[in-house]
C-alpha cells in the first residue's frame, strides 16, 4: 500500500472515531468534500481534525492550509509531501 493510501485510510478512521461520524471509514470517498455538501464538517470538526493530524503525523496546520482541507485526496497529498520533506 502506498503511503498516500495509508494516510487516506488513517484519515477515514480519524473522521469516524474522533469526529464521531455515523458511518464506516470505507464509506468516506477520498474525493468527497469534507465541508458543505460533502461530509458537512464544521469549524469545530476542522479543529479536531487538525489536532488529530498533529498527533498522528507531527504536522502543524493553520488557516493558510485551508485549501488542503477540500477532501481526503488533497489533505493526504499535503501530509505525504510534508512527511517526505521532513526526511
Amino acid at each position: 500500500m502506498k503511503l498516500q493510501e495509508e494516510v487516506i485510510a488513517n484519515l477515514q478512521t480519524i473522521l469516524v472515531t474522533k469526529l464521531r461520524l455515523p458511518m464506516q471509514p470505507s464509506e468516506i470517498e477520498p474525493g468527497m468534500e469534507l465541508f458543505n455538501s460533502g461530509l458537512g464538517l464544521d469549524s469545530v470538526d476542522s479543529l479536531e481534525l487538525i489536532a488529530a493530524i498533529h498527533e498522528d503525523y507531527g504536522i502543524e496546520l493553520n488557516a493558510e492550509h485551508t485549501p488542503f482541507f477540500r477532501n481526503l485526496n488533497t489533505l493526504s497529498e499535503y501530509i505525504t509531501s510534508s512527511l517526505a520533506a521532513a526526511l
